[in-house]
């Protein structure tokens, strides 16, 4: 039997941005943010990690900027997407190549040093986005990152100004409040 590119060891491709997506009626005021958008490759440039959930079809920095000017946004807030996993350099070069129009949050497990993030933070890192999904406050998917990994870079992250994003589901918001606290205070 021939395995076609869509056998179980492939991850489920996922639908890509809107081709021709429609102006808004009203524009956004003046300097208006994207809080929270996610690019992937081109895959042949920045590789999808190996083991990932899902598979997105490319949606580079240069398409993200054009959405951002014909919906009328000044700046956009840009998330590492889980297909490059630990690999921030998608994120990276879109900051590098967009410095007065992007920021973004980054997510990465302690395999790098936090004085890392001060290089992060001179081309437009804000951020680090932890994951809580699972009763032991660890993240329940594939490279999730859970608060273990936040301790480790809370000092640094809180030198820098930087933010901590929580992707979590809802119903963990107070079963994680008491770590929360733990963790952000000292």
């Amino acid at each position: 039997m021939i395995a076609s590119p869509e056998t179980s060891k492939d991850p489920p491709r996922i639908a890509g941005p809107v081709t021709h997506p429609s102006a808004p009626r009203e524009r956004p005021p003046p300097n208006a943010w994207d809080a929270h958008a996610h690019i992937f490759g081109p895959a042949d440039k920045f590789p999808h990690a190996p083991g990932r959930g899902y598979t997105p079809p490319d949606a580079p920095a240069e398409r993200y900027v054009a959405l951002l000017d014909h919906l009328g946004f000044a700046h956009g807030l840009l998330v590492q997407g889980n297909a490059h996993g630990f690999d921030n350099r998608v994120l990276l070069d879109a900051l590098a190549r967009y410095p007065r129009r992007l920021r973004g949050v980054a997510i990465t497990d302690t395999r790098i040093q936090p004085s890392t993030l001060r290089g992060w933070h001179r081309l437009g890192m804000r951020g680090l986005r932890f994951h809580l999904f699972s009763e032991a406050g660890r993240p329940g998917y594939v490279r999730g990152v859970g608060l273990d990994v936040f301790k480790v870079f809370r000092t640094a992250m809180r030198e820098l100004g930087w933010v901590m994003q929580a992707f979590c589901d809802w119903r963990g918001l107070a079963r994680n409040s008491a770590s929360w606290k733990g963790l952000t205070s000292g």
